[in-house]
Protein backbone atom coordinates (compact mmCIF):
# COMPACT_ATOMS: atom_id res chain seq x y z
CA UNK A 1 0.00 0.00 0.00
CA UNK A 2 2.93 2.50 0.82
CA UNK A 3 4.85 1.46 -2.53
CA UNK A 4 1.45 2.43 -4.42
CA UNK A 5 0.67 5.40 -2.63
CA UNK A 6 4.04 7.05 -3.46
CA UNK A 7 3.60 6.86 -6.80
CA UNK A 8 -0.11 7.82 -6.67
CA UNK A 9 0.58 10.86 -4.70
CA UNK A 10 3.68 11.43 -6.93
CA UNK A 11 1.57 11.23 -9.93
CA UNK A 12 -1.59 12.61 -8.87
CA UNK A 13 -0.01 16.04 -7.23
CA UNK A 14 1.82 17.33 -9.64
CA UNK A 15 -0.82 16.98 -12.92
CA UNK A 16 -2.40 20.01 -12.51
CA UNK A 17 0.49 21.67 -12.88
CA UNK A 18 1.36 19.71 -15.61
CA UNK A 19 -1.52 20.35 -17.51
CA UNK A 20 -1.23 23.82 -17.00
CA UNK A 21 2.32 24.00 -18.16
CA UNK A 22 2.41 21.46 -20.63
CA UNK A 23 -1.15 22.30 -22.43
CA UNK A 24 -1.97 25.98 -21.28
CA UNK A 25 -4.92 25.26 -19.67
CA UNK A 26 -6.63 27.86 -17.56
CA UNK A 27 -7.43 27.27 -13.41
CA UNK A 28 -11.38 27.46 -14.38
CA UNK A 29 -10.93 25.22 -17.54
CA UNK A 30 -8.61 22.63 -15.10
CA UNK A 31 -11.46 22.20 -12.66
CA UNK A 32 -13.74 21.27 -15.17
CA UNK A 33 -11.80 19.11 -16.82
CA UNK A 34 -10.83 17.32 -13.64
CA UNK A 35 -14.01 17.20 -12.48
CA UNK A 36 -15.44 14.95 -15.27
CA UNK A 37 -12.37 13.09 -16.14
CA UNK A 38 -11.15 12.33 -12.26
CA UNK A 39 -13.99 12.78 -10.95
CA UNK A 40 -15.81 9.76 -13.17
CA UNK A 41 -12.98 7.82 -12.97
CA UNK A 42 -12.78 7.74 -9.01
CA UNK A 43 -16.59 7.23 -8.64
CA UNK A 44 -16.60 4.71 -11.39
CA UNK A 45 -13.66 2.64 -10.03
CA UNK A 46 -14.34 2.84 -6.50
CA UNK A 47 -17.87 1.05 -7.69
CA UNK A 48 -16.65 -1.20 -9.53
CA UNK A 49 -13.78 -2.76 -7.14
CA UNK A 50 -16.13 -2.95 -4.22
CA UNK A 51 -18.96 -4.84 -6.63
CA UNK A 52 -16.10 -7.59 -8.46
CA UNK A 53 -14.87 -7.98 -4.76
CA UNK A 54 -17.95 -8.44 -3.08
CA UNK A 55 -19.87 -10.54 -5.78
CA UNK A 56 -17.27 -12.42 -7.80
CA UNK A 57 -14.29 -12.99 -5.44
CA UNK A 58 -15.78 -12.54 -2.30
CA UNK A 59 -13.90 -14.90 0.29
CA UNK A 60 -11.40 -14.99 -2.48
CA UNK A 61 -8.44 -12.70 -1.47
CA UNK A 62 -5.83 -14.41 -3.58
CA UNK A 63 -8.03 -12.97 -6.32
CA UNK A 64 -8.49 -9.77 -5.46
CA UNK A 65 -5.01 -9.26 -4.71
CA UNK A 66 -4.33 -10.70 -8.75
CA UNK A 67 -6.88 -8.19 -9.41
CA UNK A 68 -5.14 -5.41 -7.57
CA UNK A 69 -1.69 -6.53 -9.32
CA UNK A 70 -3.54 -6.24 -12.86
CA UNK A 71 -5.30 -3.29 -12.51
CA UNK A 72 -1.79 -1.37 -11.35
CA UNK A 73 -0.69 -2.55 -14.35
CA UNK A 74 -2.85 -0.68 -16.29
CA UNK A 75 -2.51 2.18 -13.91
CA UNK A 76 1.20 2.37 -15.40
CA UNK A 77 0.41 1.77 -19.03
CA UNK A 78 -2.09 4.51 -18.66
CA UNK A 79 0.26 6.64 -17.08
CA UNK A 80 2.70 6.30 -19.63
CA UNK A 81 0.61 7.37 -22.27
CA UNK A 82 -0.17 10.10 -20.73
CA UNK A 83 2.88 11.87 -20.85
CA UNK A 84 4.08 10.58 -24.16
CA UNK A 85 0.83 12.04 -25.56
CA UNK A 86 0.55 15.51 -26.96
CA UNK A 87 -3.10 15.62 -27.05
CA UNK A 88 -5.04 16.95 -23.99
CA UNK A 89 -8.20 15.34 -24.40
CA UNK A 90 -6.58 11.65 -24.91
CA UNK A 91 -4.53 13.03 -21.57
CA UNK A 92 -7.68 13.82 -20.05
CA UNK A 93 -9.86 10.56 -20.24
CA UNK A 94 -6.53 8.67 -19.53
CA UNK A 95 -6.25 10.62 -16.26
CA UNK A 96 -10.14 9.51 -15.78
CA UNK A 97 -8.59 5.67 -16.58
CA UNK A 98 -5.95 6.26 -14.05
CA UNK A 99 -8.15 6.73 -11.19
CA UNK A 100 -10.32 4.34 -12.46
CA UNK A 101 -7.96 1.29 -11.95
CA UNK A 102 -6.65 2.95 -8.83
CA UNK A 103 -9.91 3.43 -6.65
CA UNK A 104 -10.96 0.03 -8.20
CA UNK A 105 -7.96 -1.52 -6.01
CA UNK A 106 -9.02 0.14 -2.86
CA UNK A 107 -11.75 -1.66 -1.58
CA UNK A 108 -9.98 -5.15 -2.12
CA UNK A 109 -7.01 -3.69 -0.29
CA UNK A 110 -8.88 -2.83 2.65
CA UNK A 111 -11.00 -5.90 2.97
CA UNK A 112 -7.97 -8.05 2.54
CA UNK A 113 -6.05 -6.54 5.50
CA UNK A 114 -8.89 -6.26 7.40
CA UNK A 115 -9.73 -10.16 7.00
CA UNK A 116 -6.41 -10.91 7.78
CA UNK A 117 -5.79 -9.97 11.27
CA UNK A 118 -8.28 -10.95 13.91
CA UNK A 119 -11.19 -8.63 14.88
CA UNK A 120 -9.67 -6.57 17.87
CA UNK A 121 -6.83 -5.24 15.55
CA UNK A 122 -8.55 -4.39 12.98
CA UNK A 123 -8.98 -0.67 13.76
CA UNK A 124 -5.22 -0.48 14.55
CA UNK A 125 -4.45 -2.38 11.33
CA UNK A 126 -6.40 0.27 9.13
CA UNK A 127 -4.44 3.01 11.11
CA UNK A 128 -1.10 1.89 10.96
CA UNK A 129 -2.05 1.49 6.98
CA UNK A 130 -3.30 4.50 6.32
CA UNK A 131 -0.14 6.10 8.95
CA UNK A 132 2.27 4.35 6.25
CA UNK A 133 0.81 5.40 2.94
CA UNK A 134 0.52 8.88 4.08
CA UNK A 135 3.55 9.29 5.16
CA UNK A 136 5.57 7.21 2.28
CA UNK A 137 3.16 8.67 -0.06
CA UNK A 138 2.12 11.87 0.70
CA UNK A 139 5.30 12.67 2.69
CA UNK A 140 7.50 11.48 -0.42
CA UNK A 141 5.78 11.11 -3.98
CA UNK A 142 5.43 14.77 -4.32
CA UNK A 143 8.65 15.61 -2.79
CA UNK A 144 10.21 13.13 -5.12
CA UNK A 145 8.55 14.05 -8.35
CA UNK A 146 9.50 17.74 -7.61
CA UNK A 147 13.08 17.57 -7.22
CA UNK A 148 13.26 15.03 -10.34
CA UNK A 149 11.27 17.84 -12.44
CA UNK A 150 13.94 20.64 -11.18
CA UNK A 151 16.86 18.19 -12.09
CA UNK A 152 15.26 17.54 -15.37
CA UNK A 153 14.56 21.45 -16.25
CA UNK A 154 17.86 22.10 -18.08
CA UNK A 155 17.21 19.41 -20.63
CA UNK A 156 14.15 19.25 -21.03
CA UNK A 157 12.53 23.04 -20.39
CA UNK A 158 8.96 23.34 -19.67
CA UNK A 159 8.22 19.85 -20.86
CA UNK A 160 10.66 18.97 -17.18
CA UNK A 161 7.39 18.06 -15.17
CA UNK A 162 6.17 15.52 -17.81
CA UNK A 163 9.27 13.52 -18.26
CA UNK A 164 9.45 13.41 -14.54
CA UNK A 165 6.42 11.68 -13.99
CA UNK A 166 6.86 9.73 -17.10
CA UNK A 167 9.78 8.49 -15.23
CA UNK A 168 7.54 7.41 -12.21
CA UNK A 169 5.25 5.58 -14.02
CA UNK A 170 6.94 2.30 -13.88
CA UNK A 171 6.62 2.54 -9.93
CA UNK A 172 3.00 1.03 -10.48
CA UNK A 173 4.63 -2.21 -12.07
CA UNK A 174 6.51 -2.76 -8.97
CA UNK A 175 3.33 -1.93 -6.51
CA UNK A 176 1.46 -4.42 -8.76
CA UNK A 177 4.07 -7.07 -8.06
CA UNK A 178 3.58 -7.05 -4.44
CA UNK A 179 0.13 -7.58 -4.86
CA UNK A 180 0.71 -10.73 -7.36
CA UNK A 181 3.24 -12.12 -4.86
CA UNK A 182 0.72 -11.74 -1.74
CA UNK A 183 -1.63 -13.41 -3.59
CA UNK A 184 0.30 -16.41 -3.54
CA UNK A 185 0.94 -16.58 0.55
CA UNK A 186 -2.51 -14.81 1.37
CA UNK A 187 -4.67 -18.27 1.61
CA UNK A 188 -1.84 -19.88 3.88
CA UNK A 189 -1.60 -16.22 5.94
CA UNK A 190 -5.19 -16.82 6.44
CA UNK A 191 -5.54 -20.49 7.51
CA UNK A 192 -2.64 -19.31 10.33
CA UNK A 193 -4.78 -16.71 11.68
CA UNK A 194 -7.93 -18.85 11.47
CA UNK A 195 -5.92 -21.59 13.35
CA UNK A 196 -4.87 -19.09 15.41
CA UNK A 197 -8.56 -17.75 16.62
CA UNK A 198 -9.37 -21.65 17.13
CA UNK A 199 -6.56 -21.93 19.66
CA UNK A 200 -7.17 -18.29 20.81
CA UNK A 201 -8.57 -18.68 24.92
CA UNK A 202 -11.84 -17.05 25.70
CA UNK A 203 -12.03 -13.94 28.08
CA UNK A 204 -13.78 -14.35 31.23
CA UNK A 205 -17.11 -13.47 31.59
CA UNK A 206 -15.87 -11.17 34.25
CA UNK A 207 -13.41 -9.57 31.77
CA UNK A 208 -16.16 -9.15 28.99
CA UNK A 209 -19.05 -7.26 31.43
CA UNK A 210 -15.84 -4.95 32.44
Amino acid sequence: MSSMSFFIYGILQWQPSFLIRSYGLSSAQLGVWLAISCGSGSFLGTLAGGVWASRYAAHQESRQLKMIGIALVGCSVFSAIIYLSSSRYLTLVLMGGVLFTVTASNGPVTAAIQTLVPERMRAVAVAVMLLFANLVGMGLGPLAAGVLSDALRPWAGNDSLRYALLALTPGFLWAGRHAWLASHSVERDLAIQSTSDEEAPLAPASDLAR
